[in-house]
């Protein structure tokens, strides 16, 4: 508040040079009667001492004219409004202390700038009703950039770069986590990105569920034996069988072509085949494209569209691909028109397939007007999209 004030006696100290070098002379109502300075000066008052209690974070909202305004888009991977994102103010010291007071304790997100696993967690773990509430009921989230330049007070009180403080605690890419207890010792840490089922037992564990006698976590994961992934990929009876010769660019096919990545031993990959594999729209649709499935860690020998004789995990390296399940689409002549690089929910795979097919479309406009112009067709015929999982 004090750096508010001072602005405001500058602005006001200004406004009055103003006033009376420039409006006063010109205006004889001002010269006759200086009183009218007064006035206008104690208007002007009101005015900014409105602006800077609306200002304030203390005093509820935050104007868009606010230093402390941060627009939704600007924040990280749809960080929901509670978390409390990383500042040169952050001492994690006091944050233990205030969350320790709230009966609540500190857990550590590790993010980077275009992380697409990053975004995942923040959506399929948050947007579970029973995770969000267990979240906010015993945790304050505090989101730390791991390759960030902005510097923070540790919990022993030093000044450090975000990115040294991820170092020193070995966080080694993102999203990691670490669950800090009241004290603000470390209990959990979990690198890389977390599924639902493993991040909702961890919240339970870093509380004290299932930490007695010194267990660590990894013990009691196992111990509890919670649903595992399929240890083979999920085959479909549509797939295309090897040998893969998928190319197209000497004599284009008939049909467009999806190629998926996958993996054995993915949650992600078994809730993809669950749920939107198993909707008949998506099924119509996939019915007009050859469909291969690979392995993006396997030596399988692939001709690609483009025609080059390769790999399947060379391939999905060239690719950049991070995570499974990524989806390809290739047009007839073997272009590719896109690839996946976000959660693969049922709207947005339908929509894929929707835009792969429609040559128009993908001549005069892109995926995300395609994908708005079909939102707001769904709208108009009563289809709810968030229900589309």
């Amino acid at each position: 508040m004090r750096a508010w004030s001072l602005t405001l006696n500058f602005n006001l100290n200004a406004l009055f040079v103003i006033v009376h070098k420039f409006i006063s002379p010109q205006l004889s109502l001002f010269a006759a009667y200086p009183a009218w300075h007064a006035l206008l000066l104690i208007i002007i008052w009101s005015l900014t001492t409105a602006s800077v209690a609306q200002d304030d974070p203390a005093a509820g909202s935050i104007s868009p004219e606010s230093p402390y305004y941060l627009p939704e888009w600007e924040r990280p991977y749809y960080l929901p409004e509670w978390v409390i994102l990383s500042s040169p103010d952050l001492d994690l010291r006091q944050a233990v202390k205030v969350a320790r007071a709230n009966l609540k304790q500190v857990m550590l997100y590790f993010y980077e700038d275009d992380c697409a696993d990053c975004k995942r967690f923040i959506r399929n773990n948050f947007t579970q009703r029973t995770i969000l509430e267990k979240t906010n009921a015993s945790y304050q989230l505090i989101a730390i950039n791991v390759a960030g330049s902005q510097q923070l007070t540790d919990l022993y009180g030093k000044r450090m770069t975000e990115e040294d403080f991820a170092a020193r605690n070995g966080i080694l890419f993102a999203p990691s986590l670490l669950f800090l207890d009241k004290e603000g010792d470390t209990v959990v840490k979990l690198n890389g990105y977390t599924a639902p089922y493993k991040f909702r037992l961890a919240l339970g564990y870093g509380t004290g569920q299932g930490r007695s006698h010194g267990s660590r976590f990894r013990d009691y994961f196992k111990h509890i034996d919670p649903v595992k992934a399929n240890k083979e990929m999920n085959r479909q009876s549509f797939f295309l069988k090897p040998p893969y010769r998928l190319s197209r660019h000497e004599q284009p096919s008939i049909r467009p072509l999806l190629v998926i990545f996958e993996q054995a031993n993915c949650m992600v990959c078994d809730e993809f085949h669950q749920s939107v594999m198993q909707r008949q729209e998506t099924l119509e649709l996939l019915d007009a494209f050859d469909v291969v499935q690979l392995d993006m860690r396997s030596d399988m020998l692939v001709m690609t569209p483009g025609g080059k004789q390769t790999t399947a995990s060379n391939w999905a390296y060239s690719l950049g691909l991070k995570f499974a399940p990524t989806l390809l689409l290739f047009d007839e002549h073997g272009e590719k028109v896109l690839q996946s690089d976000e959660e693969l929910n049922t709207f947005r795979v339908q929509s894929m397939l929707a835009y792969g097919l429609n040559q128009t479309a993908r001549r005069t406009m892109s995926l995300r007007q395609f994908m708005k112009q079909r939102f707001e067709g769904h709208r108009e015929r009563g289809i709810r999209v968030e229900q589309m999982r």
